[in-house]
């Protein structure tokens, strides 16, 4: 049996495809120019740019012929190094797929139409001796939205080390206040979200509750697509680590917290719990009432309830008699899980819900009213019974109900016994008509929107008459 020792080879037709398909936009093709002036040493880019055609020259290095065969020839293969950006060999493919090209460097001139002639290129030697790389292409399509392309381009370049320029005006700036590193800068933003620049050409955004611009100084370590940075890069793994510090030490000493802020601070802890320790009286933590409570408040408590969400009346009552109850939040359950142990701390939430509608709904019955008591029921219930534009619904009383009153919207309205006790005829009569005007059960909310309103003042205008009603009739 005989082996070869063969060597994969690319077809002429896969390399066609690599320039004229790879590239989703002109703003990539003017990308990847920035990016080789910039391995070229170069101090700055003009770009002269019409609907039809652009030209770009830079200041740099250029190309001799040996480094065109090598490296401007063959894809795939690049010179740069380690500290350059442009380290596939496969850019200029960008710029190939945009029109018919010419390209100067030293004493040579390429052109280039892969449209036309594919893959082959004209190589001539010119006797001028031209500093850097001029680029000169007659687009193949007009330029849709020129303005906004260019805006486009000038958010991927706006960090970067040397002066750019598109029809005279620079595009490149600097950081306000940044925070050196020796990987790079860091400034903090009013945004939600991290600016991820590689020495200044736009990378990505990141989530983490808490704005920053990040702009390495040396490479990052990016895909292909140059739209990612690969988990392995030692250099953002630092520049990432010491923003989270500044983030850290930013949201600690804030007094108020926004809903971001409190993201952030959560984003942090969940992924390292050593920011617990720093951030342990932050109120973070949401409870069931769209409220917060910190950490140290969870651990000093006793038993901790996640509510349902269903029965926010009764949520917000548990609360005040000081019962711990959160939002029964996944993640924010699995934050708390990692930090303590709820375990022991959770109980059952529907069987103190169950305990305490016992409590604040227990029914009371007519003959375990005094007689006064029995007397201001009837007034009461005389007042019901002359209500105008309703469909007249039964009355019950709840002792120990600590709302006013409630309401099933169709058929029942149940008083506060101690409506009953201290009846004032005025009071009642709002209350009955504000109960009449809900056509939903109020028992666990009391929300008021338009159509409770309208209807309420329907009832006020149909009922003037009950103030001078003798409830003893």
């Amino acid at each position: 049996m005989q082996t070869e020792n063969r060597t994969f080879r690319m077809n002429q037709k896969l390399l066609y495809d690599v320039n004229t398909r790879q590239a989703g936009s002109i703003e990539k093709a003017w990308l990847e120019i920035v990016q080789n002036a910039i391995d070229a040493g170069a101090k700055e880019v003009l770009f002269n740019i019409k609907v039809d055609r652009f030209s770009a020259s830079d200041d740099g290095k250029g190309m001799n012929k040996q480094e065109i065969l090598t490296y401007f020839e063959e894809f795939g293969n690049s010179s740069k190094g380690s500290s350059d950006l442009g380290e596939f060999g496969m850019g200029r493919g960008h710029i190939f797929a945009q029109g018919k090209t010419t390209w100067k460097t030293h004493h040579f001139k390429m052109g280039v139409d892969v449209k036309n002639k594919g893959v082959e290129y004209d190589l001539i030697e010119e006797p001028d001796n031209r500093q850097g790389t001029l680029i000169n292409c007659n687009l193949y399509n007009k330029i849709r939205f020129l303005e906004k392309k260019i805006e486009r381009f000038a958010e991927w370049i706006k960090y970067v080390e040397i002066d750019i320029y598109v029809n005279g005006n620079k595009l490149n700036e600097c950081l306000v206040m940044p925070i050196k590193t020796d990987v790079g800068l860091i400034e903090l933003t009013n945004s939600d979200t991290l600016q991820i620049y590689n020495r200044g050409i736009f990378v990505k955004e990141d989530v983490l509750g808490s704005g920053a611009i990040i702009i390495s100084s040396k490479n990052l370590k990016v895909n292909f697509a140059r739209n990612d940075i690969m988990d392995e890069c030692p250099i953002y793994a630092e520049l990432l680590e010491r923003t989270k510090e500044l983030i850290a030490d930013k949201l600690n000493n804030k007094q108020n917290l926004s809903s971001d802020d409190r993201k952030a601070i959560l984003a942090l802890i969940k992924e390292d719990k050593r920011w617990v320790d720093i951030f342990k009286n932050k109120k973070v933590v949401p409870t069931a009432n769209n409220n917060f409570i910190s950490m140290q408040e969870i651990q000093d408590s006793g038993n901790v309830y996640f509510s349902d969400g269903k029965n926010q009346y009764e949520d917000d009552l548990l609360i005040e008699r000081g019962y711990t109850i959160l939002k029964n939040n996944p993640l924010m359950r699995g934050i708390l899980n990692d930090i303590f142990d709820m375990t022991a701390k959770t109980a059952n939430y529907q069987e103190l819900v169950q305990d305490f509608r016992y409590v604040i709904q227990k029914e009371v019955s007519q003959e375990d009213l005094t007689e006064q008591e029995k007397l201001n029921w009837q007034g009461i219930l005389n007042l019901n019974s002359k209500i105008k534009g309703v469909i007249v619904r039964k009355l019950r009383i709840a002792k120990n109900m600590v709302a006013s009153a409630n309401t099933d919207g169709i058929s029942r309205i149940t008083l506060n016994y101690n409506l009953v006790k201290d009846y004032d005829k005025g009071v009642m009569v709002y209350m009955l008509l504000h109960e009449y005007s809900h056509e939903n059960d109020t028992e666990n909310t009391d929300e008021h929107g338009y159509e409770f309103y309208q209807k309420f003042y329907e009832l006020v205008e149909k009922n003037t008459h009950l103030m001078g009603i003798d409830e003893n009739e």
